[in-house]
Protein backbone atom coordinates (compact mmCIF):
# COMPACT_ATOMS: atom_id res chain seq x y z
CA UNK A 1 0.00 0.00 0.00
CA UNK A 2 0.85 3.65 -0.48
CA UNK A 3 2.87 4.77 2.51
CA UNK A 4 1.46 8.34 3.10
CA UNK A 5 -0.68 9.15 6.18
CA UNK A 6 -3.59 11.99 6.73
CA UNK A 7 -2.69 12.13 10.52
CA UNK A 8 -5.80 13.32 12.90
CA UNK A 9 -4.57 13.38 16.02
CA UNK A 10 -0.99 15.84 16.07
CA UNK A 11 -0.50 18.14 19.29
CA UNK A 12 0.49 21.79 18.14
CA UNK A 13 1.24 23.83 21.22
CA UNK A 14 3.64 26.26 19.85
CA UNK A 15 6.35 28.19 22.14
CA UNK A 16 3.97 31.43 21.97
CA UNK A 17 1.35 29.57 23.73
CA UNK A 18 3.37 28.67 27.31
CA UNK A 19 4.75 32.11 26.70
CA UNK A 20 1.06 33.51 27.00
CA UNK A 21 0.37 31.18 29.97
CA UNK A 22 3.29 32.72 31.75
CA UNK A 23 2.53 35.97 31.07
CA UNK A 24 -1.18 35.00 32.74
CA UNK A 25 0.77 33.41 35.82
CA UNK A 26 1.12 29.89 34.59
CA UNK A 27 4.44 27.97 34.38
CA UNK A 28 3.42 24.37 34.95
CA UNK A 29 0.96 21.93 33.14
CA UNK A 30 0.08 18.87 34.47
CA UNK A 31 2.24 19.91 37.25
CA UNK A 32 4.99 19.65 35.26
CA UNK A 33 7.06 22.33 33.95
CA UNK A 34 6.48 23.23 29.79
CA UNK A 35 7.67 21.37 27.47
CA UNK A 36 9.23 22.52 24.63
CA UNK A 37 7.22 24.41 22.17
CA UNK A 38 6.07 22.31 18.47
CA UNK A 39 7.43 24.15 15.33
CA UNK A 40 6.55 23.63 12.07
CA UNK A 41 9.81 22.48 10.93
CA UNK A 42 10.31 19.74 13.47
CA UNK A 43 6.88 18.45 12.64
CA UNK A 44 7.88 18.68 9.11
CA UNK A 45 10.87 17.04 9.44
CA UNK A 46 8.60 14.14 11.95
CA UNK A 47 6.22 13.77 8.95
CA UNK A 48 7.96 13.03 6.64
CA UNK A 49 10.31 10.47 8.34
CA UNK A 50 7.09 8.85 9.02
CA UNK A 51 5.61 9.39 5.52
CA UNK A 52 2.47 11.65 6.51
CA UNK A 53 0.99 13.16 3.97
CA UNK A 54 -1.08 15.69 5.91
CA UNK A 55 -0.68 16.15 9.94
CA UNK A 56 -4.22 18.36 11.25
CA UNK A 57 -2.80 20.41 14.20
CA UNK A 58 -4.78 20.60 17.57
CA UNK A 59 -4.04 21.51 21.36
CA UNK A 60 -6.09 19.85 23.63
CA UNK A 61 -5.60 21.68 26.61
CA UNK A 62 -9.02 23.08 27.46
CA UNK A 63 -9.74 21.12 30.88
CA UNK A 64 -6.72 22.45 32.86
CA UNK A 65 -6.39 25.94 30.98
CA UNK A 66 -9.45 27.76 29.92
CA UNK A 67 -11.42 28.18 33.28
CA UNK A 68 -10.10 31.46 33.27
CA UNK A 69 -12.09 33.31 30.69
CA UNK A 70 -9.79 35.67 29.48
CA UNK A 71 -7.08 33.00 29.16
CA UNK A 72 -9.25 30.65 27.08
CA UNK A 73 -10.25 33.47 24.81
CA UNK A 74 -6.53 35.02 24.38
CA UNK A 75 -5.16 31.52 23.65
CA UNK A 76 -8.05 30.35 21.49
CA UNK A 77 -7.62 33.47 18.79
CA UNK A 78 -3.62 33.11 19.18
CA UNK A 79 -3.11 29.35 18.30
CA UNK A 80 -5.80 29.69 15.52
CA UNK A 81 -4.07 32.88 13.95
CA UNK A 82 -1.04 30.23 14.16
CA UNK A 83 -2.77 27.22 12.37
CA UNK A 84 -3.59 29.60 10.25
CA UNK A 85 -0.30 30.38 8.94
CA UNK A 86 1.17 26.75 9.00
CA UNK A 87 -2.33 26.15 6.56
CA UNK A 88 -0.86 29.20 4.39
CA UNK A 89 2.65 28.05 4.36
CA UNK A 90 1.77 24.47 3.69
CA UNK A 91 -1.51 24.20 2.24
CA UNK A 92 -1.45 20.17 1.79
CA UNK A 93 0.54 18.94 4.76
CA UNK A 94 -1.37 20.72 6.98
CA UNK A 95 -4.81 21.14 8.27
CA UNK A 96 -6.35 22.75 11.89
CA UNK A 97 -8.70 21.92 14.54
CA UNK A 98 -9.51 25.01 15.80
CA UNK A 99 -9.01 25.87 19.33
CA UNK A 100 -12.17 27.10 21.69
CA UNK A 101 -12.38 28.84 24.70
CA UNK A 102 -14.37 26.35 26.19
CA UNK A 103 -16.73 26.19 28.29
CA UNK A 104 -17.31 29.85 27.94
CA UNK A 105 -20.35 29.32 25.10
CA UNK A 106 -20.78 32.79 24.30
CA UNK A 107 -16.96 33.52 22.84
CA UNK A 108 -16.94 29.90 21.49
CA UNK A 109 -19.76 30.59 19.56
CA UNK A 110 -17.66 33.98 18.37
CA UNK A 111 -14.83 32.11 18.03
CA UNK A 112 -15.94 29.40 15.53
CA UNK A 113 -17.39 31.93 13.22
CA UNK A 114 -14.07 33.57 13.21
CA UNK A 115 -11.94 30.24 13.21
CA UNK A 116 -14.00 28.30 10.66
CA UNK A 117 -15.71 30.86 8.36
CA UNK A 118 -13.15 33.97 8.38
CA UNK A 119 -9.63 31.81 8.88
CA UNK A 120 -11.38 28.72 6.92
CA UNK A 121 -9.86 26.38 9.39
CA UNK A 122 -10.88 22.12 8.73
CA UNK A 123 -12.92 21.95 12.23
CA UNK A 124 -12.77 22.17 15.94
CA UNK A 125 -11.21 20.58 18.32
CA UNK A 126 -13.44 19.38 21.83
CA UNK A 127 -12.90 18.23 25.12
CA UNK A 128 -14.87 14.94 25.96
CA UNK A 129 -16.10 16.95 29.56
CA UNK A 130 -15.35 19.90 31.28
CA UNK A 131 -15.33 20.44 34.83
CA UNK A 132 -17.63 17.36 35.05
CA UNK A 133 -20.03 18.60 32.39
CA UNK A 134 -20.04 16.30 29.11
CA UNK A 135 -20.87 16.91 25.87
CA UNK A 136 -24.19 16.44 25.00
CA UNK A 137 -24.88 18.64 28.29
CA UNK A 138 -27.91 20.81 27.53
CA UNK A 139 -25.45 23.89 28.60
CA UNK A 140 -23.36 22.95 25.01
CA UNK A 141 -26.25 22.90 22.93
CA UNK A 142 -25.54 25.92 21.52
CA UNK A 143 -21.95 24.83 20.51
CA UNK A 144 -23.18 21.93 18.97
CA UNK A 145 -26.34 23.38 17.21
CA UNK A 146 -23.95 26.30 15.62
CA UNK A 147 -21.50 23.38 14.68
CA UNK A 148 -24.00 21.30 12.94
CA UNK A 149 -25.28 24.61 10.73
CA UNK A 150 -21.81 24.57 9.23
CA UNK A 151 -21.88 20.80 8.80
CA UNK A 152 -18.45 20.91 11.26
CA UNK A 153 -16.00 18.31 11.71
CA UNK A 154 -14.91 18.48 15.23
CA UNK A 155 -11.69 16.44 16.69
CA UNK A 156 -12.78 15.23 20.58
CA UNK A 157 -9.55 14.84 22.59
CA UNK A 158 -10.08 13.07 26.34
CA UNK A 159 -9.18 14.93 29.70
CA UNK A 160 -8.24 14.64 33.07
CA UNK A 161 -11.52 13.58 35.16
CA UNK A 162 -12.70 15.11 37.59
CA UNK A 163 -12.16 13.44 41.35
CA UNK A 164 -8.96 11.22 39.89
CA UNK A 165 -6.89 12.50 42.85
CA UNK A 166 -9.11 10.57 45.15
CA UNK A 167 -8.06 7.89 43.40
CA UNK A 168 -5.03 5.39 45.18
CA UNK A 169 -3.87 4.78 41.79
CA UNK A 170 -0.27 5.66 40.91
CA UNK A 171 -0.90 6.06 37.25
CA UNK A 172 -0.48 9.53 35.02
CA UNK A 173 -4.41 9.85 33.70
CA UNK A 174 -3.33 9.78 29.87
CA UNK A 175 -2.83 5.74 30.49
CA UNK A 176 -5.80 4.89 31.29
CA UNK A 177 -8.67 7.48 32.55
CA UNK A 178 -7.89 9.51 29.11
CA UNK A 179 -10.14 6.19 27.68
CA UNK A 180 -12.73 5.85 30.16
CA UNK A 181 -13.43 9.64 29.98
CA UNK A 182 -13.90 9.25 26.08
CA UNK A 183 -15.99 6.25 26.36
CA UNK A 184 -18.15 8.56 29.08
CA UNK A 185 -18.78 11.30 26.22
CA UNK A 186 -19.73 8.79 23.67
CA UNK A 187 -22.34 7.37 25.93
CA UNK A 188 -23.57 10.90 26.76
CA UNK A 189 -23.94 11.70 23.27
CA UNK A 190 -25.84 8.33 22.99
CA UNK A 191 -27.98 9.14 25.61
CA UNK A 192 -28.61 12.61 24.64
CA UNK A 193 -29.40 11.74 20.93
CA UNK A 194 -27.24 13.96 19.76
CA UNK A 195 -26.19 11.78 16.31
CA UNK A 196 -29.57 12.13 15.38
CA UNK A 197 -29.76 15.90 16.63
CA UNK A 198 -27.01 17.34 15.35
CA UNK A 199 -26.59 14.37 12.26
CA UNK A 200 -24.34 17.06 10.14
CA UNK A 201 -21.48 17.06 12.91
CA UNK A 202 -19.06 14.70 12.20
CA UNK A 203 -16.99 13.84 15.65
CA UNK A 204 -14.03 11.97 15.23
CA UNK A 205 -13.12 10.47 18.42
CA UNK A 206 -9.50 10.16 19.69
CA UNK A 207 -8.27 6.67 20.74
CA UNK A 208 -10.57 4.22 18.91
CA UNK A 209 -13.49 5.54 20.92
CA UNK A 210 -11.84 4.72 24.19
CA UNK A 211 -13.46 1.32 25.73
CA UNK A 212 -16.67 2.08 24.03
CA UNK A 213 -16.57 -0.16 20.98
CA UNK A 214 -15.81 -3.41 23.84
CA UNK A 215 -18.77 -2.42 25.69
CA UNK A 216 -21.38 -2.47 22.68
CA UNK A 217 -22.90 -5.28 24.35
CA UNK A 218 -23.18 -3.64 27.68
CA UNK A 219 -23.92 -0.21 26.32
CA UNK A 220 -27.70 -1.93 24.87
CA UNK A 221 -28.83 -1.85 28.34
CA UNK A 222 -28.48 2.03 28.27
CA UNK A 223 -32.11 2.70 28.17
CA UNK A 224 -33.55 0.05 29.99
CA UNK A 225 -31.58 1.25 33.20
CA UNK A 226 -32.55 5.08 32.63
CA UNK A 227 -35.78 4.93 30.24
CA UNK A 228 -38.56 4.37 32.55
CA UNK A 229 -41.07 1.55 31.55
CA UNK A 230 -38.55 0.67 28.88
CA UNK A 231 -38.77 -2.62 27.66
CA UNK A 232 -35.60 -5.06 26.82
CA UNK A 233 -35.20 -6.09 23.74
CA UNK A 234 -31.72 -7.31 23.35
CA UNK A 235 -31.20 -7.32 19.39
CA UNK A 236 -33.19 -3.82 18.87
CA UNK A 237 -31.28 -1.97 21.57
CA UNK A 238 -27.72 -3.21 20.20
CA UNK A 239 -28.67 -2.11 16.85
CA UNK A 240 -29.97 1.36 18.30
CA UNK A 241 -26.40 1.66 19.77
CA UNK A 242 -24.56 0.15 17.15
CA UNK A 243 -26.17 2.99 14.33
CA UNK A 244 -25.55 5.64 16.95
CA UNK A 245 -21.63 4.71 17.08
CA UNK A 246 -21.53 4.20 13.64
CA UNK A 247 -22.49 8.17 13.02
CA UNK A 248 -18.90 8.66 14.95
CA UNK A 249 -15.75 8.39 13.48
CA UNK A 250 -12.61 6.96 15.20
CA UNK A 251 -8.58 7.58 15.09
CA UNK A 252 -6.29 4.59 15.76
CA UNK A 253 -3.67 6.59 18.10
CA UNK A 254 -2.04 4.36 20.98
CA UNK A 255 -4.70 1.50 19.89
CA UNK A 256 -3.51 -0.37 16.44
CA UNK A 257 -3.41 -3.95 16.72
CA UNK A 258 -5.61 -6.56 14.74
CA UNK A 259 -7.73 -7.66 17.46
CA UNK A 260 -8.81 -3.78 17.54
CA UNK A 261 -8.92 -3.49 14.00
CA UNK A 262 -11.51 -6.68 13.83
CA UNK A 263 -13.78 -5.29 16.77
CA UNK A 264 -14.00 -2.00 14.80
CA UNK A 265 -14.65 -3.84 11.64
CA UNK A 266 -17.31 -5.47 13.43
CA UNK A 267 -18.64 -2.51 15.29
CA UNK A 268 -18.27 0.49 13.74
CA UNK A 269 -16.94 -0.28 10.14
CA UNK A 270 -13.44 0.31 8.69
CA UNK A 271 -14.90 3.68 6.73
CA UNK A 272 -15.29 5.15 10.40
CA UNK A 273 -12.04 4.65 11.03
CA UNK A 274 -8.71 6.85 10.45
CA UNK A 275 -5.08 7.44 11.07
CA UNK A 276 -3.17 9.04 14.48
CA UNK A 277 -0.24 9.35 15.39
CA UNK A 278 -0.34 11.47 19.13
CA UNK A 279 2.66 13.27 18.05
CA UNK A 280 4.66 14.51 20.37
CA UNK A 281 3.04 12.99 23.38
CA UNK A 282 4.60 9.38 22.29
CA UNK A 283 8.09 8.85 21.08
CA UNK A 284 8.99 8.06 17.17
CA UNK A 285 8.96 4.65 17.79
CA UNK A 286 5.78 3.99 19.20
CA UNK A 287 4.25 6.13 15.98
CA UNK A 288 6.33 3.58 13.63
CA UNK A 289 4.78 0.73 15.89
CA UNK A 290 1.49 2.01 14.81
CA UNK A 291 2.15 2.46 11.04
CA UNK A 292 3.59 -1.15 11.03
CA UNK A 293 0.48 -2.32 13.17
CA UNK A 294 -1.81 -1.12 9.80
CA UNK A 295 0.47 -1.60 7.48
CA UNK A 296 1.38 -5.30 8.19
CA UNK A 297 -2.20 -6.38 9.72
CA UNK A 298 -2.99 -9.61 8.57
CA UNK A 299 -7.07 -8.72 9.29
CA UNK A 300 -6.88 -5.64 6.50
CA UNK A 301 -7.01 -6.12 3.07
CA UNK A 302 -4.97 -4.04 0.91
CA UNK A 303 -8.03 -1.49 0.46
CA UNK A 304 -9.14 -1.29 4.05
CA UNK A 305 -5.13 -0.41 5.01
CA UNK A 306 -5.06 2.22 2.32
CA UNK A 307 -8.91 3.58 4.15
CA UNK A 308 -7.64 3.74 7.42
CA UNK A 309 -4.35 5.74 6.20
CA UNK A 310 -6.02 8.02 3.86
CA UNK A 311 -8.82 7.70 1.95
CA UNK A 312 -11.59 8.34 5.04
CA UNK A 313 -9.26 11.59 5.56
CA UNK A 314 -9.81 12.86 2.35
CA UNK A 315 -13.36 12.41 2.60
CA UNK A 316 -13.32 14.09 5.62
CA UNK A 317 -10.84 16.87 4.54
CA UNK A 318 -12.53 17.89 1.21
CA UNK A 319 -10.28 21.02 1.22
CA UNK A 320 -6.91 18.40 0.69
CA UNK A 321 -8.70 16.95 -2.24
CA UNK A 322 -9.13 20.56 -4.35
CA UNK A 323 -5.64 21.81 -3.43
Amino acid sequence: MPQRFIDFHHHARPAAFFEALAEAGRTTMGGRPFPKGWTMAEALSFMDRMEIATAVVSAPDADLLYRDQRIAVRLARLLNELFSECIRSHPTRFGAFASLPMPHVPDTLHEIGYALDRLGLDGVMLSTSYDGQYLGSSAFDPVLNALNERGALAFVHPVTPMGLNLLALDFPASLLEYTFDTTRCIANLLRHSIPTRYPNIRFVFAHVGGAMPYLLNRMSLMEYFVTPGHVLSVDADRDAIKRGLRHFYYDIALSASDPVFDLLRQVVGLDRIVFGSDYPQVPDSYVGATIRALTGSRVLDEQAKIQIAQTNGYKLLSRLCHS
